[in-house]
């Protein structure tokens, strides 16, 4: 009798203790990194590609991947889920408002000498790890992905 009840205890704490390892890893899996932290990264992107002064006004949002690539009419790329990209991804978006003279990808074009220039910049981090994902501007009077006023 006394070795059913223990046979019964430890099947018992093995499977609160597998259980509390599933809760635990998916919560892990979930959680985003501090708003605070997303920001400041999001605002150092955002003048490493271009922003030549403090923002007039910004706003930021959090979403998944795939309501962002709705803003953007965009798709994930084949590979996306070998980067751990996934439509439920969680993105952090910071878009602002500011002098924004470009310095990200595709210009300057050939034979152009001067950098285009914008009154605003979105960035868009993973919101899990703070890396970048997108990153761009739009020409003044052009509706940006995230509204700012």
């Amino acid at each position: 009798m006394k070795q059913k009840y223990l046979f019964v205890s430890l099947l018992v704490l093995s499977s609160i203790f597998i259980s509390a390892l599933v809760i635990l890893g998916n919560a892990e899996s979930s959680a985003t990194l501090d708003e605070n932290i997303l920001a400041e990264k999001a605002l150092l992107e955002a003048q490493m590609n271009g922003l030549m002064s403090m923002p007039i006004n910004q706003e930021t949002a959090k979403m998944n991947l795939s309501d962002w690539n709705k803003h953007v009419n965009a798709e994930l790329g084949m590979d996306a889920d070998k980067f751990g990209l996934t439509p439920d991804t969680p993105v952090f978006v910071l878009a602002i408002k500011g002098n924004v003279e470009w310095r990200g990808g595709g210009l300057p074009q050939p034979g152009q000498e001067i950098a285009e220039n914008y009154d605003n910049i979105t960035v868009v981090l993973n919101a899990r790890t703070g890396d970048i994902i997108w990153v761009g501007a739009y020409y003044p009077d052009y509706p940006m992905p995230v509204p700012v006023p």
